[in-house]
């Protein structure tokens, strides 16, 4: 990593701007996520060093002529060049981001069950993407795991979950994980069981078919036998 130049003594600092970026962000395109991309674009400010004086031309740098083009009507009469970096994401985030109705993101929540097809781990996905909007802070964690436990498609991991003392939403997404995997192999012990078993049964009826064919074709050796004996006895008779 290149070193940053350092100014002398008696000279006033100012902030120095790699001549390379490290990293690269994609331009801004308009209906995308805003705080996705904001995240993004504090990432690559930390990764590059980027000083608070210098964010504000270079996310307009990054993020394209859309973000700038939207910024000049937001801040109207006013130029973007003279609003900070806070300034900015906070006209981006009310304009970008409304707020949403947090009794309603609650209500939809309430309502997101595992589908009898769905794995474990894609339920807890979707569940965290859809508490997100549903600001319930220090409490995210009970609401989460509260729903997990109503939302569950197995009825018998649900009571096993609602035995378990001091159940957090870590531990049940455990629980239901390795009871999901158990699950899982004793279907396909199962399974394999049965075709052994098929086998096994298969070969019990070609070993019958055969033996059968056997003492078949010796009764058909016998009958043959006797019959030459029976006209050999005739012949030596005349």
């Amino acid at each position: 990593m290149p070193p940053k130049e350092e100014p002398t003594a008696g000279t006033s600092q100012v902030p120095v701007i790699r001549s390379g970026m490290f990293g690269q962000l994609e331009q801004y395109v308009l209906g995308e996520d805003w705080e996705e991309y904001r995240n993004r674009l504090e990432m690559f400010f930390q990764v590059n060093e980027t000083p608070d004086e210098m964010k504000v031309p270079v996310m307009f740098t990054v993020a394209g002529p859309s973000l700038y083009t939207l910024a000049n009507r937001l801040c109207a009469p006013d130029s973007p060049r003279v609003k900070s970096y806070t300034e900015l994401t906070a006209l981006f985030k009310d304009h970008l981001a409304p707020t949403t109705n947090v009794v309603s993101e609650r209500y939809l929540l309430r309502l997101c069950e595992q589908t009898p097809s769905q794995k474990i781990a894609d339920f807890i996905v979707t569940l965290k993407a859809k508490a997100q909007t549903c600001d319930y802070g220090n409490f995210l964690q009970d609401a989460l795991r509260d729903q997990f436990v109503a939302g569950i498609h197995d009825q018998s991991l649900r009571k096993k979950l609602l035995t378990e003392s001091m159940l957090t939403f870590e531990k049940a997404c455990t629980i239901a994980k390795a009871y999901e995997a158990a699950l899982s192999q004793n279907k396909e012990m199962s399974y394999q069981s049965e075709v052994r078993f098929a086998t096994m049964q298969k070969s019990s009826q070609d070993a019958s078919e055969d033996q059968r064919v056997a003492e078949l074709s010796e009764n058909v050796e016998v009958l043959r036998l006797n019959a030459c004996a029976e006209a050999t006895e005739s012949g030596s008779s005349k």
